[in-house]
């Protein structure tokens, strides 16, 4: 759903149960936009795991980062 465009605003839970988590999905949009595969969403991280809020957040500024870097390249 991401790489489909059909994403545009994503709100973030750190605990997600069994398999994956949140930070796992958040890592993967930013090797997605540094890849030039996806445009950053807008997001919001509704956690209420403080480790896994920061984590979320940190990669998350990162894809900020390297989207504007794209669009100024």
């Amino acid at each position: 759903m991401l790489r489909s465009g059909i994403v545009t605003f994503i709100s973030f839970d750190h605990d997600l149960g069994v398999g994956p988590d949140g930070y796992t999905v958040a890592c993967y949009i930013e090797r997605a936009v540094a890849d030039g595969h996806i445009s950053c969403p807008d997001w919001a991280v509704h956690s209420a795991n403080p480790v896994g809020r920061d984590r979320i957040i940190s990669a998350m500024r990162s894809a900020e980062r390297l989207g504007s870097n794209e669009s100024e390249g």
